[in-house]
């Protein structure tokens, strides 16, 4: 198997006799229409990850932002004439027909891109970091990585924002600014939204154990709802937390006017009685309350 010591040192080898090849051949960096040594070299160092692949985008013809040992050889073959151009395809970016001079070391800048959601540290001309609507750092290097202090780029964004219930968060992609107008904090960490991207943001309306009354099985049970959505049902909340059997031991059944006819049937009393009992005894539920006044017996 080839390695790029290998390759380099063929590269070198051949410097003298290297051919011309149409612009935007690969390894044509400049697009002077030849591959010379030092655009092959620079075509290796991209392999390697000394530079990014945005030094020279002729190194890169099949556009997967990184240069693989076939790609270096085919730069070889085609500056050698030993294969044309048409036979390995045109790098993603077009470049200028007209013959630029490889930047030196001394025009490179630490360069802030925005990333998905971060900013990234690379290595550009002041240009090419300013099309990129980067953020120039100056001379120096990505290690210290000087781009984790700027702010969330507003470009791309984590954004946990709670559900139409508010009783959950939800992780989205959305840019800073709109996260913030929307009332969802901006996360920084992280490739993408998984379960625990948004685990430590609180929901506004959270669930609470909610203890509401059966009228089926004359009982109380436990659900999970919002705090107001238990009010509503007329519930008693037991804060927040996580519902077992003995939640609601200590909440007894609501009682109701209960109409029930006496044993000798000709006299009806009024009882406070639960739904399910009032029902079993046949009689007339005259809802929440007390029997005083007695409802049974206007």
């Amino acid at each position: 198997m080839f390695k790029i010591g290998t390759i380099l040192a063929a590269a070198i080898l051949v410097a003298g006799v290297l051919g011309t090849a149409r612009a935007e051949c690969m390894g044509d960096c400049d697009g002077g229409g030849v591959v010379a040594i030092n655009e092959l070299i620079t075509c290796i160092n991209i392999a390697l990850d000394v530079q990014t692949v945005e030094r020279c985008t002729a190194c890169d013809p099949n556009g997967d932002a990184t240069v693989a040992i076939n790609e270096i050889i085919a730069g070889v073959n085609i500056a050698l004439g030993v294969v044309p151009c048409d036979d390995l395809g045109t790098p993603t970016a077009s470049l200028s027909p007209t013959p630029t001079a490889t930047p030196s070391d001394a025009d490179i800048t630490v360069c802030c891109v925005a990333a998905y959601y971060v900013w990234a540290c690379e290595m550009h001309t002041v240009a090419e970091c300013a099309a990129l609507a980067g953020v120039d750092n100056g001379p120096g290097t990505c290690n210290p990585n000087p781009c984790g202090d700027l702010p969330p780029s507003d470009a791309h964004g984590i954004c946990c924002l709670p559900n139409a219930a508010g009783d959950e968060i939800e992780c989205e992609d959305r840019k800073a600014s709109d996260c913030v107008a929307s009332g969802g904090v901006v996360k920084t960490t992280g490739p993408v939204c998984t379960a625990a991207t948004c685990a430590d943001v609180p929901p506004p309306n959270p669930d609470v154990m909610c203890c509401l009354p059966n009228a089926a099985k004359d009982e109380i049970e436990c659900e999970d709802r919002t705090a107001s959505a238990c009010a509503a049902a007329g519930g008693v909340s037991k804060g927040p937390g996580v519902c077992s059997p003995t939640t609601c031991a200590d909440v007894s059944p609501a009682t109701i006017q209960c109409c029930v006819s006496k044993r000798s049937g000709d006299v009806i009393e009024c009882e406070d009685l639960t739904v399910g009992a009032c029902a079993a005894r046949d009689g007339v539920n005259m809802g929440p309350g007390t029997c005083q006044p007695d409802p049974c017996n206007p």
